[in-house]
């Protein structure tokens, strides 16, 4: 709730960045009720828009020691650059259909402006045959997209095949990798 009651993208960063650095991270700072009813700071606005920021400037993310480091910032690519080359990877004759129906879930698809500002990075990173319009692309987020984990995976344990297909923890460590390609594939 706190990224997506609180955080931000702004659609031009680098002037949002520019504003926020004026001001001490203090200001503008606010507070967070937890269920039980304490309250605990959240930051100020300097804090509010880097921290979503770094899904799309892991630069942001240099000072965090490397245990406290995301896929996204040890890349060094943003979310935007990374969804782009996973499309890459697919075959030719199919990329065009993924680009069409790209699929955008999870908790921070919730934070405002993800959206807007997912559109138009993905225009500047996209090769210029899909960049230069707009029904090339589509960018999907379903209303429930911030439980989409959730709803999968509780539907993936109804089904009778799950009890086929799980891996204890146990199980992977003995026999690594190879146990996915045995129980899945």
């Amino acid at each position: 709730q706190i990224k997506e009651n609180y955080c931000f993208l702004p659609e031009n960063p680098t002037s949002e960045l520019k504003k926020t650095s004026l001001y001490d991270s203090s200001r503008g700072s606010k507070t967070f009720r937890l269920p039980d009813g304490r309250e605990i700071p959240v930051g100020g606005a300097v804090e509010l828009f880097q921290a979503p920021e770094a899904l799309f400037n892991p630069k942001l993310l240099s000072g965090l020691t490397s245990s406290h480091r995301s896929p996204v910032e040890t890349s060094g690519s943003g979310i935007s650059k990374m969804l782009h080359l996973s499309i890459q990877k697919c075959e030719h004759s199919v990329r065009s259909e993924v680009y069409k129906s790209m699929l955008v879930c999870g908790g921070p698809s919730m934070i405002p402006g993800m959206q807007r500002r997912l559109q138009r990075e993905m225009v500047a990173v996209m090769p210029g045959t899909v960049s230069n319009s707009s029904s090339k692309y589509r960018l999907h987020l379903p209303p429930h997209r911030g439980h989409s984990s959730y709803l999968g995976g509780s539907i993936l344990a109804s089904l009778p095949l799950f009890h086929q297909i799980k891996m204890m923890r146990s199980e992977y460590a003995e026999c690594g990798p190879s146990l996915v390609d045995r129980k899945c594939c």
